[in-house]
């Protein structure tokens, strides 16, 4: 078997090499290539079933629901897949909301919402239908433009829009949380992606 040795491969009409290697053989520059990508990825799965007691439109950290990156250039965009399961102690037709925050603050707010709950997920539910019994699920994409190389700890919250009282919101079960088949436990999870711009 025979090996060509070189260290620059460069088409004879190039101004540079398409390919050069270092000492080591591996390759230290590609023409053309972009270091766009997928960088790294972080995952964490919540399926502890959590009372959360909220007043109206106050957001409350769930517990222990967080994720943190380190981010490995300061260009570099977090992408945060958030997907929660949840139920609720409900007396008729509201509003629950969650969000990812960092620092205290909501990661990429609406632009403008005024009085609004801004919110990555914002659903109705209501007693009918033997809600109480049921666990509902949903997900958001969100992007975060860190600017820094620091520790990235995101945080998810929850709050709800009954006016006047506190009310009790619940991950990853529902409100009646029997042991039988008429009722389920579920998984929530946060992943948080570095990628490459």
């Amino acid at each position: 078997m025979s090996t060509v040795k070189v260290v620059n491969l460069q088409h004879p009409d190039a101004a540079s090499p398409a390919v050069s290697l270092d000492s080591s053989g591996a390759v230290s520059s590609l023409a053309g290539f972009t270091s766009a990508g997928l960088l790294q990825v972080v995952h964490t799965k919540f399926d502890t079933p959590t009372l959360i007691n909220a007043n109206q439109n106050s957001y409350v950290d769930v517990p222990n629901f967080t994720g943190s990156i380190t981010p490995s250039s300061a260009s570099s965009k977090i992408l945060i897949f958030l997907s929660v399961s949840f139920g609720a102690h409900i007396t008729g037709g509201y509003m629950i909301s969650f969000a990812v925050k960092k620092n205290g603050s909501i990661v990429s707010p609406p632009s403008s919402f005024g009085q609004r709950v801004p919110a990555h997920i914002a659903t109705e539910v209501s007693d009918s239908n033997n809600w109480q019994y049921n666990v509902q699920h949903a997900s958001a994409l969100i992007m975060d433009t860190p600017n820094s190389t620091s520790q990235q700890t995101y945080q998810v919250a929850a709050t709800h829009n009954v006016s006047g009282e506190a009310w009790n919101l619940y991950v990853n079960r529902s409100n009646f949380d029997y042991d039988d088949p008429q009722n389920a436990r579920a998984v929530s999870t946060l992943t948080l992606a570095e990628l490459a711009v």
